[in-house]
């Protein structure tokens, strides 16, 4: 099991999503890729304290062997993918205040889609909230906010 106290130090871009999503989750890690590749064009080192991570909201198909292959579908690099049982899932989810909902999963049933928030989450390097990004939010405003939050946060620190 992964918690998010691994991650100390560092900030996290996480989005919950699935890996059979045909367009919207796809879309979304691919625009944080986005931002993350534009942050490292003007700060490497800055860009290289954000752990990029996908959370599955589809446990019951989203093995590790089917996250770990989603994940080398264009996406960053760094990007770290998560799945677990469940029960895991929705605390995860419930921490994280994402709502999503599946049907009721059963064997040869394996055609369906995931409802879930469409957010991706910045959290500072203590775990705590930061920021979201909506589907909205173009690419160029999120690395825009991302090197701002994290440049205040450097200064206060």
């Amino acid at each position: 099991p992964v918690t998010d106290s691994e991650f100390r130090g560092k900030w996290m871009l996480v989005y919950f999503g699935f890996t059979n999503c045909p367009d919207i989750c796809p879309e979304e890690m691919r625009k944080m890729t986005r931002a993350l590749r534009l942050l490292e064009k003007k700060d490497k080192a800055l860009a290289h304290e954000i752990v990029p991570i996908f959370i599955t909201c589809d446990p019951n198909r989203d093995s590790i062997q089917a996250v770990k292959m989603y994940l080398k579908d264009g996406f960053h690099e760094r990007f770290v993918g998560l799945t677990g049982t469940p029960e895991q899932i929705k605390r995860a989810c419930q921490r994280y205040r994402v709502y999503y909902s599946a049907p009721d999963y059963a064997e040869g049933k394996e055609d369906y889609l995931v409802d879930h928030s469409i957010f991706y989450y910045l959290m500072d390097p203590y775990g705590h909230f930061k920021e979201y990004f909506g589907k909205g939010v173009p690419v160029e405003d999120v690395a825009e906010r991302l090197e701002q939050i994290m440049m205040e946060y450097q200064e206060q620190e």
